[in-house]
């Protein structure tokens, strides 16, 4: 049986319950020294729709603006982009504020950048990446750029998309803001890997870059699968879950005073280790059911249109 707790919500102007759950969320937001992570890609970011034509719900800036106002608190990002990419949308979502709106500890290119404040991103970072390991990736995209040829279908040709050989799936090799600093990605034509359209259009390009590593004896490396239609190649042992182990490790955050808000196949093992320790978790809709298994609680809204959702129940 969820408990229930009677508030009074200033602009319904009546009396409504609020769930043992969100009072915990309430809870941990408002206490001192509180880190808050967002995932980015399907959690703030979603598809452009009528109700968010750029890809994110209207009112996420200004409930961004009024979270990071609260004393104490850190407001970041746990992602798989790059500080340029993030940066850039951080601005699409509003040109004054810009990296302010996350101008706490972020994690980005899952695991690999430790950013302390949004605003200096681009600039001032810390690579969590051994010598080795970053220059292996270097070379992986050099030989991966070799072994990819554009695509003889026009419509996709035009898009950047082309194949590796003998992969039925078509692949992009990104440049510029949505490569890494240290990691790098391989994006996949084709449904989100939960989605009931999937049916396996990934795992012979897993196969074919896992191959290409061994060959090339790269052995600190390994190729991970994002669920979004995103291969990333990281080190061996790196993701959003142990940069958070290490920052927990050294004093630099409490878990149990940190809330997590995510969507996907790399959120899930960074929910379960700061749910672990007592902290919280949000689950957009649009999530996977292993992470709405780990979080506190689920929005009724997908991606940002559930944040919005979570943080007015929050903030309001």
């Amino acid at each position: 049986m969820i408990g229930l707790k009677i508030y009074y919500h200033k602009n319904m102007k009546e009396f409504s319950p609020i769930s043992s759950e969100m009072l915990f969320l309430k809870e941990k937001i408002f206490s001192p020294e509180c880190h808050v992570f967002f995932d980015v890609d399907g959690t703030i970011k979603g598809s452009s729709t009528p109700e968010a034509p750029t890809g994110f719900n209207p009112k996420l800036p200004s409930l961004l603006a009024r979270l990071n106002k609260i004393p104490g608190i850190s407001v970041g990002a746990c992602t798989s982009q790059s500080s340029q990419e993030l940066y850039s949308y951080l601005l699409k979502m509003d040109p004054k504020m810009g990296g302010h709106l996350m101008d706490g500890l972020s994690i980005l290119e899952d695991g690999h950048i430790l950013v302390s404040a949004g605003i200096n991103m681009l600039t001032d970072y810390i690579e969590l990446v051994s010598p080795g390991a970053k220059a292996q990736i270097s070379i992986l995209k050099v030989e991966l750029k070799k072994h990819w040829a554009p695509a003889q279908e026009s419509h996709l040709a035009s898009d950047g998309w082309g194949y590796f050989p003998d992969v039925p799936t078509p692949v992009a090799i990104p440049e510029g803001k949505y490569q890494g600093v240290v990691t790098m990605s391989v994006w996949e034509r084709g449904p989100n890997v939960h989605d009931p359209d999937y049916h396996g259009e990934y795992e012979q390009i897993a196969l074919f870059v896992h191959q290409l590593i061994k060959e090339l004896n790269l052995d600190s490396i390994e190729p991970k699968e994002a669920g979004n239609g995103t291969l990333r190649i990281v080190e061996k042992g790196k993701s959003k879950e142990s940069a958070l182990a290490t920052l927990a490790n050294k004093g630099v955050i409490d878990l149990k005073n940190t809330v997590y808000v995510g969507d996907g196949l790399n959120d899930v093992e960074s929910a379960e280790l700061i749910s672990d320790a007592g902290g919280g978790v949000i689950a957009v809709a649009n999530a996977i059911s292993e992470l709405k298994q780990k979080a506190t609680c689920v929005s009724k809204e997908a991606a940002s249109h559930g944040v919005v959702e979570m943080l007015e129940l929050i903030l309001n």
